[in-house]
C-alpha cells in the first residue's frame, strides 16, 4: 500500500497544474521537488561513514586499505544505496586480498556476506552489516576508481543538472529492476555517461530539469539507434559506429564478437579511462529500458490533467521500497532498530563457502540425494516393523 494520503505523492508540494501554465513548467516544478525529496531521504551519509570506518579498522588489521568510491562519494546516492568499496593492499594481490577479506568478514562478527561475485571483469563480495542493515560491495585493486570521481565531480559541476538528471533516471530504473549491471540492467556509471553524452549533444538549458528529464527518456527511448551507433564522451563527446567495434575473433581486437552482436540489446558505451572496455557489456537489458524510457515520455505528453496536480507519479511509484521504508523510519522513529534477524544470519553463515565455492554444486545435490535415499530406506524398516508387530 502507498503511504500516500487521498492519493497524494510523497513529494508533492503543491498542484503544480494548478500553479503553471505549461506541461514544460510543471514537470520541471515537480522534477525539482522529486529530486529535493530523494536527497532527504538519501541523508544518511553519517550512519554510513560510521559503517565504512569500521571495515577500514578491519583492514588496518591485515596491511590493506578500504576506500569509498561510487554513488556514495560522487553524491549520486538512492535511499537504501550499497555502499561501494576498493581493498587495496601493497603486499599482496587481488585474488589473496579477496580470500583475505573473506576471512576478516566471515570471523568478524559485524558482516555477514551475502555473495560472492568471480566471473565478472571486476570480482566483488557483497556483504551486510549485521548491526544497521547497511550493504557493501566490495572490489579489489580497482585502479580506475579516483579517475571515476573525478571524471563524475568535474561533469556535476560542468551541467548543474547532471546530478538530478542521474539521481531521477536511476530511481526510474530501480522501480522496475532494472539498475543493476550484475542482472542485465544499466550501472550508475553507465547512466552518467549518457547523461553526460546527453548535454554533449543536446542544446539544454541548466535551469530546466524538467525538460532535461524528457529529453532524456525522448533521446534513449526513441531517438537514439543503440544497434548501429555507440557513445563516447572523449573529445566532446561522438557517436560512433558500432560495425567499425566489431572484432575478428581470431585477432581480438575491438568490442564485440560476431556473437555478441546478436544480442542488439547491448548497447556500446566506450569507458573514457579506457577506451578498450564497453562500460555496458553486460547490459543485456537495455532493449527493456528503452521501452520503459519511450513509454514514460509518451505518457508525460499525452498525460491528461489529474485532479491532484501530481504528472510523475504516473511514471515513478509512489509506493515502493526505497519510499516507504524510509517515509516508515522516519514516521515511527529517528533511530529505530534496522538490525536484521540473527537467525537470518546464521543460515547465511552456513552458506557463505557454498556460495563461495560454486563447483561444489552437484556434489551438493548429490549428497542430499543421498541423505533423501537413506530417509527411504529407514522409512521402508520402521514400516516393515510396524507392520510386523500388527501381524504378531
Amino acid at each position: 500500500m502507498s503511504l500516500c494520503e487521498k492519493g497524494v505523492a510523497p513529494w508533492q508540494k503543491k498542484n503544480y497544474l494548478k500553479s503553471y501554465s505549461t506541461i514544460e513548467a510543471t514537470i520541471n516544478s515537480e522534477a525539482n521537488d522529486l529530486y529535493d525529496f530523494l536527497k532527504e531521504l538519501s541523508e544518511s551519509r553519517s550512519s554510513r561513514k560510521s559503517t565504512i570506518k569500521r571495515l577500514e579498522e578491519l583492514c588496518k588489521s591485515r596491511e590493506s586499505v578500504a576506500l569509498p568510491y561510487g554513488s556514495f562519494e560522487t553524491e549520486l546516492m538512492l535511499p537504501l544505496s550499497d555502499i561501494d568499496i576498493t581493498v587495496v593492499s601493497e603486499n599482496s594481490t587481488p585474488a589473496r586480498t579477496r580470500k583475505t577479506m573473506l576471512k576478516l568478514l566471515r570471523t568478524s562478527g559485524m558482516f555477514s556476506i551475502l555473495s560472492v561475485i568471480t566471473n565478472s571483469r571486476c570480482p566483488l563480495i557483497r556483504a551486510v552489516e549485521i548491526a544497521t542493515g547497511q550493504k557493501i560491495d566490495i572490489t579489489f585493486e580497482n585502479s580506475s576508481y579516483r579517475e571515476t570521481l573525478d571524471l563524475i565531480k568535474y561533469n556535476a559541476e560542468k551541467y548543474p543538472l547532471f546530478r538530478p538528471v542521474v539521481l531521477l533516471i536511476k530511481f526510474f530504473l530501480k522501480q522496475r529492476g532494472i539498475n543493476d549491471a550484475s542482472n542485465g540492467g544499466l550501472s550508475s556509471f553507465a547512466i552518467s555517461l549518457l547523461t553526460i553524452s546527453m548535454f554533449q549533444h543536446e542544446n539544454l538549458k541548466q535551469n530546466c530539469l524538467g525538460n532535461s528529464l524528457l529529453c532524456f527518456f525522448k533521446l534513449y527511448g526513441i531517438d537514439f539507434d543503440h544497434i548501429s551507433n555507440g557513445i563516447d564522451i572523449r573529445d566532446g563527446g561522438k557517436r560512433v559506429q558500432i560495425k567499425e567495434f566489431i572484432f575478428d575473433e581470431k585477432k581480438m581486437k575491438g568490442y564485440f564478437s560476431s556473437k555478441e552482436r546478436k544480442n542488439t540489446s547491448v548497447p556500446l558505451i566506450i569507458n573514457p579511462m579506457d577506451g578498450d572496455l564497453n562500460v555496458s557489456k553486460g547490459t543485456t537489458k537495455f532493449y527493456i529500458a528503452r521501452q520503459f524510457f519511450k513509454a514514460a515520455y509518451l505518457k508525460l505528453i499525452r498525460i491528461k490533467i489529474p485532479g491532484d496536480g501530481s504528472i510523475l507519479k504516473h511514471i515513478f511509484f509512489t509506493s515502493s521500497p526505497d519510499i516507504n521504508k524510509q517515509l516508515i523510519d522516519k514516521k515511527k522513529s529517528k533511530k529505530r532498530d534496522k538490525r536484521p534477524e540473527k537467525r537470518n544470519y546464521e543460515r547465511r553463515n552456513k552458506q557463505e563457502e557454498e556460495l563461495e565455492q560454486t563447483p561444489q554444486k552437484h556434489s551438493r545435490k548429490r549428497s542430499r540425494q543421498d541423505e533423501s535415499d537413506s530417509d527411504d530406506e529407514h522409512t521402508k524398516t520402521k514400516r516393515a516393523r510396524i507392520l510386523n508387530k500388527s501381524r504378531g
